[in-house]
């Protein structure tokens, strides 16, 4: 058996191992360690001032830069859009500033803002859908919903296709193709009262006006570019039977007409339970006015990309993606610019793509080459 002394010792040496580290480490270790500290601390604080000095760099160089694209832009945008008409349309949570920055960036390009038609939380409204309906009834067409229904309503009084458009929609001096089939695939078959425009259906096809039976012009969205007294009634008739509903705010003429259309999508990502089915109305309709006019594009800014944005859910939706460009960072003059440059594109080589700080295509589209004629 292990005696009392065994035990005793044991303890003293326990005791003395500590007394001596304690003597170790307060002496000469202690100067050791407390320089690999110092030494350490000072390798983060110089790192810290180089990350400071690259960080005010960073800011100095892309203060200079959104200087310079902002004295630019006029340029870049100038006679871009010369003779052409767009009518901006915001979606609820749309920031304001992006749509003043929009249509003065496009004014600047030469083009005419017909006005503003502000599409309010209403339209969403499952409640509201059949007062929806009743709004757009004139235009109710077999195996479309009802928010197709009013999306082609809004278009048909908004948007109308040029003579000078590079869709592939377009017929023989600007004339929609006649064939069409509504968001659910049934084929349009219905005809509307003489002298109203027929629905355009949001896959990417217009109908053609139907015309009155004296042979008159047609009262529908004509195909020269300058809508008549006739369609500018209706326009205007369907826009305020939308406001009086509580679906839209009107500002300016967009009753005169546009050939080219950009929605201004919600900031962030929207909220609730019905967040992808608001989406999913939104994006019809945009492919709505798309496949009315020479161009549709959706502007947002960067948050409007987040999981649950409405610029993420057009990126995702390849129908959708395939006809309506869209442009995130909208809220800087580069945004500016590729908005304009992206409409450029759609009108005139009837292509769409995804832009901006985080759009698979870059920060901005390739022009189209003016083309010139050959002399021999």
């Amino acid at each position: 058996m292990i005696d009392f002394r065994y035990h005793v010792v044991s303890i003293i040496a326990v005791f003395l191992a500590l007394s001596v580290g304690l003597v170790l480490g307060s002496s000469f270790l202690a100067d050791i360690v407390s320089k690999d500290l110092d030494g350490q601390i000072r390798n983060l604080s110089r790192t810290a001032d180089g990350l400071r000095h690259d960080l005010s760099s960073a800011r100095t160089e892309n203060d200079q830069l959104n200087s310079f694209i902002n004295q630019s832009k006029p340029q870049l945008v100038k006679d871009l859009l010369k003779g052409r008409s767009v009518v901006l349309v915001t979606l609820p949570g749309a920031d304001s500033d992006i749509t003043d920055a929009t249509a003065q960036t496009l004014q600047q390009s030469g083009a005419t803002v017909t006005g503003t038609v502000a599409v309010k939380t209403a339209w969403t409204d499952p409640a509201k859908e059949s007062t929806l309906l009743t709004a757009s009834a004139e235009y109710s067409v077999s195996g479309q919903t009802s928010y197709d229904r009013a999306a082609a309503a809004l278009a048909q009084a908004l948007v109308h296709k040029s003579s000078t458009a590079g869709s592939s929609s377009t017929g023989t001096g600007g004339t929609p193709n006649p064939t069409a089939t509504g968001e659910a695939g049934a084929p349009v078959t219905e005809t509307p009262p003489t002298g109203s425009p027929t629905t355009t259906p949001a896959t990417g096809h217009t109908t053609t006006p139907t015309a009155p039976a004296s042979g008159a012009p047609s009262t529908g969205a004509p195909t020269t570019g300058a809508p008549n007294t006739s369609a500018t009634e209706q326009a205007a008739a369907v826009l305020t039977r939308f406001k009086s509903a509580g679906f839209v705010d009107v500002k300016g003429n967009p009753e005169k007409g546009a050939t080219l259309a950009v929605v201004i999508a919600p900031s962030g990502p929207l909220q609730g339970n019905d967040a992808g089915r608001t989406n999913q109305i939104y994006l019809g309709l945009s492919r709505t006015l798309d496949a009315a006019d020479d161009g549709t594009v959706m502007a947002g800014d960067t948050t409007a990309t987040q999981d649950g944005g409405t610029l993420a859910a057009l990126r995702r939706d390849d129908r959708t993606a395939k006809v309506v460009s869209s442009v995130d960072g909208a809220d800087t003059n580069q945004g500016q610019v590729s908005v304009d440059w992206a409409l450029v594109v759609e009108s005139k080589e009837g292509k769409s793509g995804q832009y901006g700080l985080t759009g698979a295509d870059g920060w901005l589209p390739k022009l189209p080459e003016e083309k010139t004629e050959k002399t021999s």
